[in-house]
């Protein structure tokens, strides 16, 4: 764990605070309280997700999944809470109970209704299961995966396709949170390998899984019911032709029923649901700022002469108008009790974005020396890092770059993800039932980004203040690089764009449900969680619960359109993804997802290691491709926990190198990735 040095002196005194919050309730039991005899939608119980045994008892636990007793919400995705509607694009949607998500130390359910919006579990979906002591020698891990293909597999991941049944690649982890003090605490996480579809149907299942001593685990009653038919007269009986037709896709595949330990059918989110506001929200924005954009007012200009500064001549600071589609989330009372705001989108009637009003946000611009003769200079948006500020682009590797390849470089707030939603950030983790500002706030991020390119290319030399220096815009040379959060929400950003086609993406990632366990950025949050939320498998639950929501804005529900099925109106686009080796911070294991999805981004030469069911591809490459930097870190232990060595962190390290920038330099220039480090592992001798 990061010494205690390390945390910011603001998340130790918020630590405390949590901490000392009243510590009354725990975990989210199955009997805490009276329970409701209907669904979260209202409906009888017995008719939820199938046809009903007029017979049947009711529903002792309509909030609850009883396929595994354990916990309420277990196996997640939870089956139970996935039911029928045909007027959702899937013609599913989501009906999570009142007391279905964990509780926090005040008691206090996870509210379901914004997730409850959803018509599936979103494509960045991860299965929990739960078996103490398992024994977990021969199955995969993320250093096997191949072996998840495996004819005698004792978990499999199918994708059902009409009557086509497609093996899923995955590996299997237990959770490694550190309050896990017995068997019983530590989930097995199921991880799709791949990025799964849009509005697809998934059968999950499991055979012959067996402890530590040899013994085979028995299903649990509920399922192992349902697996032989024997529901009859049982509140059961409403879902058996569900699970029947379950069963039936898997004794097609070739595993037998009756070694079934578990199964069930899990539908991803549509098109729709993962992307339409978004779009909406996109399309929206750039109508209201025209064909030029907002307009942009500089604040600030410091000139610099050759001698004070051989890079960079016009430091510029300034505001953009921009359509605001957010609306005030009332936090409570945060840290030290002091109030706390969100934001969520400003929705109308039917539910669909809508805009409110106008804000001023700032942006920073950076021209250099090369732009005093006049010569027409392109455009580089630079992306931020977690909960920074667009003023991160004044980097003087970024200044260097600009001066000698003849781009001017900007920048702006990530909102949704920058320094002013820090506190927000950190109240929400107090009542996980506001975890949806995260991705509608990233809404309103993405707007502003694409507002402001727009803005530089088609006002910029118009500016008084640039235009009286003779400075000069080539509109044709418009790209994108960011690093860590820059490069993990770059997916998003250039995916969306219409204008952007080019990017460098530098130390990124998808899925943040996989990423936040792996890095070290997490623990000050992880702390503030432990606190809030008790249970070791509640914290498991909200994590991959969360991703739900956070597909609508994650890149992994993203990287499929950014040139594999491009969204409508909008351009094909190419990216290098530029990983470190052992990164501390980023975890590299979701990149090679990305790479195994057959979405067009290749992986080339000398990652390092082999990357199973994925062949390298040779430079030069056109396209988007993977490249992995080496500065000598080892490859981190399989498992969801941070990376620690003796090297240090290279999560910095590629960016400011100069190969890295004569490659994405050539990139922009001319589409293609080459080889810039001499046939050996980047950065090279």
């Amino acid at each position: 764990m990061r010494p205690c040095s390390r945390i910011p002196a603001s998340f130790r005194a918020l630590l405390l605070l949590a901490l000392a919050a009243p510590l009354a309730g725990c975990g989210n039991d199955a009997d805490d309280g009276a329970k409701d005899s209907s669904t979260a939608d209202g409906s009888d119980a017995a008719n939820a997700d199938g046809s009903a045994d007029a017979n049947a008892s009711v529903d002792p636990d309509p909030d609850c999944e009883e396929l595994d007793p354990r916990h309420c919400a277990l196996p997640w995705p939870p089956p139970k809470f996935l039911v029928p509607d045909s007027t959702s694009p899937t013609g599913h949607r989501l009906a999570l109970g009142a007391k279905t998500l964990p509780k926090n130390v005040d008691g206090k359910h996870v509210d379901p209704t914004r997730w409850n919006r959803s018509d599936g579990w979103g494509v960045g979906f991860t299965v929990l299961t739960l078996w103490p002591e398992i024994d977990l020698q021969g199955l995969p891990s993320e250093s096997s995966i191949a072996a998840s293909l495996a004819d005698d597999a004792k978990a499999a991941l199918w994708r059902v396709d009409g009557e086509k049944m497609e093996r899923v690649p995955y590996w299997l982890e237990l959770d490694d949170d550190v309050d896990a003090k017995t068997a019983e605490e530590r989930v097995l996480m199921l991880r799709p390998a791949v990025i799964p579809h849009e509005g697809s149907r998934y059968i999950v299942a499991f055979r012959g899984l067996k402890d530590t001593k040899g013994t085979v685990f028995p299903a649990s009653e509920a399922f192992a019911a349902l697996r032989d038919g024997s529901t009859a007269g049982s509140y059961l009986a409403a879902r058996q032709a569900r699970f029947d037709a379950v069963f039936a896709k898997i004794e097609a595949a070739g595993w037998k029923r009756s070694e079934l330990q578990l199964a069930w059918e899990i539908h991803t989110s549509s098109h729709e649901f993962l992307h339409g506001d978004m779009l909406a929200v996109r399309d929206a924005a750039m109508a209201a700022a025209g064909v030029k954009g907002p307009k942009l007012t500089i604040t600030k200009l410091e000139e610099r002469s050759k001698e004070q500064d051989p890079a960079l001549w016009l430091a510029i600071e300034g505001t953009f108008e921009v359509p605001n589609f957010t609306t005030p989330l009332d936090l409570g009372d945060g840290a030290g009790g002091k109030p706390q705001q969100g934001y969520v989108l400003n929705r109308d009637a039917a539910g669909k974005p809508k805009q409110n009003g106008t804000t001023s946000m700032p942006f920073w611009l950076r021209v250099p020396q090369s732009a005093r003769d006049g010569s027409p200079h392109g455009l580089l948006q630079y992306g931020h890092g977690l909960l920074g500020t667009g003023s991160q682009v004044k980097a003087g590797h970024l200044d260097r770059a600009g001066r000698d390849h003849k781009l001017i470089n900007f920048a702006c707030n990530w909102t949704g993800m920058a320094n002013p939603d820090y506190q927000p950030i950190t109240a929400m983790i107090f009542d996980f039932s506001n975890f949806a500002m995260i991705p509608e706030r990233l809404h309103q991020g993405m707007a502003e980004f694409l507002l402001l390119a727009r803005a530089m290319r088609e006002q910029l030399a118009e500016l008084p203040e640039l235009a009286q220096r003779g400075v000069a815009i080539d509109k044709t040379r418009q790209f994108y690089t960011g690093d860590s959060q820059g490069g993990i929400y770059g997916t998003t950003y250039v995916a969306l764009s219409q204008e952007v086609t080019r990017a460098v993406l530098g130390v990124p990632g998808q899925n943040y449900s996989i990423l936040l366990r792996r890095s070290t950025d997490f623990i000050p949050y992880f702390f503030i969680m432990r606190a809030r939320y008790e249970g070791v498998i509640d914290r498991a639950v909200l994590l991959a619960g969360g991703q739900v929501l956070w597909d609508q804005a994650d890149p992994v529900s993203y990287a499929r359109h950014l040139s594999a099925e491009p969204f409508p109106d909008t351009p094909a686009h190419h990216a290098i993804f530029a990983s470190a080796k052992g990164d501390w911070q980023v975890a590299l294991v979701t990149n090679e997802i990305t790479a195994r999805s057959g979405l067009g981004v290749a992986l080339a030469p000398h990652y390092g290691k082999t990357v199973d069911l994925v062949t390298p591809t040779p430079y030069p490459i056109q396209g988007s491709a993977l490249i992995n930097w080496d500065f000598g870190n080892p490859w981190p232990a399989p498992g969801p926990k941070p990376p620690y060595d003796t090297v240090g962190d290279p999560h910095g390290k590629p960016r400011g190198n100069p190969k890295y920038i004569e490659q994405m330099m050539h990139f922009f220039a001319t589409g293609t990735i080459v080889d810039v480090c001499d046939d050996e592992p980047c950065p090279g001798a």
